[in-house]
């Protein structure tokens, strides 16, 4: 299985059993479009999407549906669903809260040594 840039060692997390793709919007490769053939190709027919944007902006609300729906158009017999982006989602929050912290005690950590925080 390929591995996310700067992702993990153990990702995937167990939980996902199936294949699965990296892919991007735009400025990366492969695109989702590249994505669905390299799974199609696979035998994988019913594809589910899991955004990683924090936020519903304009990715989310026109461009994704749109990839999605001019790509199930093309290739016939697949199946191409989308998650909710993260925004909301509890872990979000307690992930939010964990770089606060870590941040605050990294400034208190560097005021007591002299050093200099870029900001």
């Amino acid at each position: 299985m390929k591995r996310c840039a700067q992702s993990p060692a153990n990702w995937p997390p167990p939980a996902v059993s199936k294949p699965w793709e990296t892919a991007f919007l735009e400025l990366g490769e492969p695109s989702l479009e590249g994505a669905v053939e390299a799974l199609v190709a696979r035998g994988v027919h019913d594809i589910l999407v899991v955004p990683y944007f924090l936020t519903l902006g304009i990715h989310l609300e026109r461009d994704l549906p749109s990839i999605i729906n001019q790509i199930a158009n093309r290739i016939e017999h697949v199946r191409i669903r989308a998650t909710a982006p993260l925004d909301g989602h509890p872990g979000l929050v307690a992930a939010l809260l964990d770089r606060i912290k870590t941040g605050m005690a990294t400034e208190q950590h560097a005021l007591k040594k002299n050093l200099t925080i870029l900001r």
